[in-house]
C-alpha cells in the first residue's frame, strides 16, 4: 500500500477501535470501516500523529454528538447511500502510516 501524507478531512479505512470495545479489553477495532482524520501533529520523536474519528450507519443517540455527512459528499468519497455519521465523540489515535490502515479495495 502506497503511503502519502495524513491530511485533515481524508477519509482512511482503518480498524478502528471504540471506547466500548477499548473498555472491554480488545486491542483492535472488530472490523475495517471508513475514518476521517480531524488533526495531525508532530510529536516531540519528529513523528507524525494522526488522530480519527469513526463513520457509521449507526445513527447517534444524540444528534449533537455525530455529524451527517450529505449524500453529495458521501458519493464523492465512493461511499454507499445509506445515511452515514461522523461521531464526534470518538477518537482514536496513532503514529502514521500504522499497522491498522487498510486499503481501500475499489470494485
Amino acid at each position: 500500500m502506497a503511503v502519502f501524507k495524513p491530511e485533515i478531512g481524508l477519509v482512511i479505512r482503518h480498524a478502528y477501535l471504540w471506547w466500548s470495545e477499548a473498555r472491554a479489553g480488545r486491542e483492535e477495532g472488530f472490523k475495517d470501516r471508513p475514518c476521517v482524520i480531524v488533526h495531525t501533529r508532530q510529536n516531540e520523536y519528529k513523528e507524525t500523529e494522526v488522530y480519527i474519528s469513526p463513520i457509521t450507519h449507526t445513527p447517534p443517540k444524540n444528534s449533537e454528538r455525530a455529524m451527517e455527512i450529505p449524500k453529495a459528499t458521501k458519493a464523492r468519497l465512493g461511499l454507499d447511500t445509506e445515511p452515514t455519521w461522523v461521531i464526534t465523540t470518538e477518537i482514536n489515535r496513532f503514529i502514521w502510516p500504522g499497522p491498522d490502515i487498510r486499503p481501500v479495495l475499489c470494485a
